[in-house]
This record gives structure tokens, sequence and C-alpha cells, in this order.
């Protein structure tokens, strides 16, 4: 049996992006693979119309990025194949670049436990231009050797790695993220991280806290125009990018007023979250009375968000520092 490409994914209300993902997917997996963990929305109707789905039921109550990649790895694994080629991607991402591209074809000559990793450009509204993300390439794939996945909670590796395996580092090859094409779905989704970090690691700073999920804050230092020959094969399938539109479906922003309930709004008071009116987004996710969802911050705790968003483009400044170590002290 020869050596075949698997895409395996997490879904959950991805309907509006779902349709493009799968369809682009369907030119270069011999298998796509997703975990749908609760979708209220069409996604599991979208799953259903292509051929090369196999949907997998996410039964987990609870956000566990770990628990859903060894569930896709198994079921992934299920499939014949010598070593198979696994590509982990998020639904808001597109492998591109790949129709007759050597980096491509060297894939299935690489040794099983190989790592993959790439470029991870991140899409800008005007569906033109992009932002590659810092850090270099990142990890998206694997050559299958059956080795146990150990994960994170949340922002884990999408595949096995110990970093101490044989890595591939392709140039060529792009994965376009579409997250940052759609701001107000980022920030809500930034808004769900802040208060999911806040209830599962409550020993994290909250200027940290500020720090990691307001980046998005930041002026973008270098902004690239994308290279429509990325696109072709694609088009040639009838397949646009421009046809994504954002549906307004944020789960995030109704687990969030879940949360409000279940731990009360002033949990929840340090974290810079209160950006957006809760009360109405209480009441149109949840449509129950939103009187008691108010803004729970004390003078200081403004005064410090204040401070946060004025000081991030400038956060290693020695007065930030200063006043970082100042905040820090009073167990702010």
């Amino acid at each position: 049996m020869k050596r075949q490409v698997i895409c395996i994914t997490p879904v959950k209300n991805e309907a509006w992006i779902l349709p493009t993902f799968l369809k682009a997917a369907s030119l270069w997996a011999d298998h796509i693979i997703l975990s749908d963990q609760g979708s209220t929305d069409n996604s599991v109707a979208i799953a259903k119309s292509f051929d090369k789905v196999t949907l997998i039921e996410n039964l987990g109550k609870e956000y566990n990025e770990s628990e859903r990649q060894a569930q896709l790895l198994a079921e992934a694994r299920k499939i014949d194949g010598e070593n198979n080629i696994f590509i982990a991607l998020d639904a808001d991402e597109l492998l591109v670049n790949y129709h007759n591209n050597p980096e491509w074809e060297s894939l299935k000559a690489e040794e099983p436990g190989t790592t993959i990793w790439l470029p991870w450009l991140n899409v800008l509204p005007d569906f033109e231009h992009y932002y590659a993300s810092t850090g270099g390439e990142m990890l998206f794939g694997y050559i299958n050797d059956n080795r146990e996945h150990k994960g994170n909670t949340i922002h884990s590796p999408r595949v096995p790695s110990d970093l101490t395996e044989k890595r591939v580092v392709f140039k060529n090859l792009k994965i376009l993220h579409f997250q940052y094409a759609f701001k107000e779905r980022l920030w809500s989704k930034h808004r769900w991280y802040e208060c999911f970090e806040k209830l599962k690691h409550p020993l994290k700073n909250n200027i940290d806290l500020y720090r990691q999920y307001h980046h998005i804050d930041l002026p973008i230092k270098k902004i690239e125009k994308m290279n429509p020959l990325w696109l072709e094969r694609m088009q040639e399938n009838q397949i646009y990018i421009t046809n994504i539109k954002d549906d307004g479906n944020y789960w995030w922003d109704k687990q969030v007023c879940l949360w409000f309930d279940d731990y009360g709004v002033k949990h929840f008071k340090k974290i810079a979250i209160w950006n957006v009116n809760w009360a109405s987004i209480y009441y149109n996710t949840l449509h129950r009375d939103a009187t008691h969802i108010k803004d729970p911050r004390s003078w200081l705790d403004k005064l410090v968000h204040r401070w946060l968003a004025t000081s991030q483009a400038d956060r290693f400044a020695f007065h930030n520092k200063l006043i970082n170590k100042l905040l820090r002290a009073i167990n702010w």
C-alpha cells in the first residue's frame, strides 16, 4: 500500500469557512478526518457532503487540544498505508503552492517520524496581503511512526514531536491562516482565550495574559503581497478565498457568558475583555435577563488596562518594566 496523505482537523462551528477548506484540502489529501466537538451550525452537514471526509465526534465536555489531537491521530492510523503523511490543519488554514512543487513530492521519501515545518502566513482583510508569523516555520505535520502524542490542553503541538527527531523545513509550501482577516472573530476568540487561561491557569499573571493575547493590537512590522501563483491550483477548481465570509457565529462569546454565570463576572475583572457590551451579548446568545452582567472593574483595574494598551508596543522600555514590577508587587 502506497504512502497516503491524510489531513486531520478539529471542528467546532466552522460553517463560515468549512466548504472552502474542504474543497481545497480535497485537492491534495487522500483522506480528510474531521473531529467535531458539538457544532451547532451547519458544520456536520457540510462535512458529510464531501466524499473524502471521515467525520468523528469529539464527546469531550471541555476544550482540550491534547485529547482532540490524540483522537484525530488514532483515527488517521486506521487508514491503510506505509507510514502515511499526516498534515494537521485548523479549518481556517489552507495549504497552498503544493502542485508540481518538489518540496511536496519529496515528502513521499522522508523517513517515519520526520516532522514537517511550514511557513504560517496570516492573511489580511484585503485577501491580497499577509504577514508571516514570527519565530519561523511552524509544525504542521509528520510521517507516521505510531509514536504517542504528548500534547497540552491549550496551544498544543498538533502532531507527535519532542524536537529531537528529523525535521524538514519547507519554504515554498505555505499555510494561509485566515484568522486575522476577520477582526471581530479574532477578538472574540482571544477574549475566550484569556478567560480560559484565567480558569485553567489561575496563577498566571494578569499582565502576562494581556501581553500574550493582545499582540494583535500591535502594528504589523512587515506586510507582504500574496503570490497569485500560490492559489492557481485552487482557482483552476473554482475555489476562491474571497468567497470566505464571516457569519458572526462566535461560540467563544457564548461560552464566556456561561462562565459569567458559573463563576461570576468579578472573577474576570482583571483581564481586558471589557471593551464590548457583554450584557447585550449575554442577552442575545443565552436569551436571559442580563441586568447582572456589568463591568466589574475598579478604577485601578481600568487604569491598569489603559496602561497595558498604551504600553503594549513599548512594553520592554525601562519605565514600563518598572510599572510592571510594581503591579506584580501589589499582586494585581
